[in-house]
């Protein structure tokens, strides 16, 4: 039975060395460092350490460094954190800032004109869901049914329409694939891939640098992944199975189907495996894992992934190591019971 490697997402900004180090020492195997909120110095120091750790502990711990899509983001709201009322009508529109409680600015050009009424807006992780009630040509008016809270910049999207994502900002790829080169980084990731060629095109910049050991990991969030999956996990070294996205973009009903179709297409292929999202989240408030989320690492486990992340699991959290030393006790107790138990 293979190794099951646990991946821990950390800030670039991340500046806690104990914090790392103790990171470093829970048994994590990949770090994984957001490149869409980079703090390059920072990032650099981190990376650094992470180095010299694998040479001092002669240790193997990997770097992923997550490249963005096109993603949709709000801007700054009135305050950092807004609190939707249900049936309060908000009005959402393309810019940076609000100038009053009920603005949503949206940074992305192009916006208002992918929506229409009655489409449903899914923000962050779901934890909002609005409804298209009306439309003019500058911005579009929306209301929830239940209160909820969402807070500045966070990622947003409109169900079933994801025809924005297939346009990528090369010059922002280019540059991370310089500097994975640079500093010699394991994996590099693509959100929201959504065709072979935007591999290809990544693997063939990093095939330039005859010494690059980079491996290309395509994250599947969207209709478009799904839809060309076969052929992205073709060119791909791995697949992460991001999960945060594609309950937005994608019928949520079906998460669990979509995550097994892609798990088989990746043994099919003999490819790396990495499930990705809202795998422990409960653990940033309580000191164990729900049941849930157990049972979630435990099919994972069973279903033949190779790597579990975890996001903000760790991001967020004033512990990361713990959240890691808690999910290995359930990985290596679920992989000996399971030979055990036949």
């Amino acid at each position: 039975m293979n190794k099951i490697k646990v991946s821990a997402t950390i800030k670039p900004t991340y500046t806690d060395r104990a914090g790392l180090e103790d990171l470093l020492n829970s048994g994590v195997d990949i770090i994984r460092l957001p490149f869409w909120k980079i703090s390059e110095e920072q990032m650099i120091k981190n990376i650094e350490l992470i180095k010299s750790h694998n040479l001092r502990e002669k240790a193997n711990i990997e770097i992923l460094i997550d490249l963005p899509g096109n993603k949709i983001r709000f801007g700054y709201f009135y305050t950092p954190t807004i609190e939707f009322v249900p049936d309060r009508e908000y009005k959402l529109f393309e810019g940076d800032s609000a100038s009053n409680p009920y603005d949503l600015p949206v940074e992305f050009s192009g916006f208002i004109a992918l929506c229409s009424v009655g489409d449903e807006i899914i923000c962050g992780d779901g934890e909002v869901v609005l409804k298209i009630i009306s439309k003019n040509p500058s911005s579009v008016m929306v209301r929830t049914e239940y209160p909820a809270s969402v807070s500045s910049k966070k990622g947003l999207s409109i169900t079933g329409k994801d025809s924005h994502l297939l346009k990528q900002n090369l010059c922002f790829i280019d540059y991370g694939i310089k500097f994975v080169t640079k500093y010699d980084i394991d994996w590099l990731a693509l959100s929201f891939t959504s065709n072979p060629e935007q591999v290809m095109y990544i693997r063939s910049n990093l095939q330039q640098d005859k010494n690059s050991k980079t491996k290309v990991m395509a994250k599947i969030e969207s209709k478009s992944g799904i839809d060309n999956l076969d052929k992205i996990t073709d060119v791909s070294d791995g697949i992460m199975i991001a999960r945060g996205d594609m309950i937005s973009y994608l019928n949520y009903s079906l998460l669990g189907l979509y995550q097994m179709r892609i798990i088989k297409s990746c043994k099919e292929r003999n490819r790396f495996c990495m499930l990705s999202t809202g795998i422990m989240n409960g653990i940033l408030s309580k000191a164990r894992p729900t049941p849930a989320e157990i049972l979630d690492i435990t099919n994972a486990v069973l279903s033949g992934v190779d790597s579990i992340q975890f996001c903000e699991e760790t991001a967020l959290s004033r512990n990361p190591g713990y959240v890691v030393r808690v999910a290995k006790k359930i990985i290596d107790n679920v992989q000996m019971y399971e030979k055990v138990l036949g």
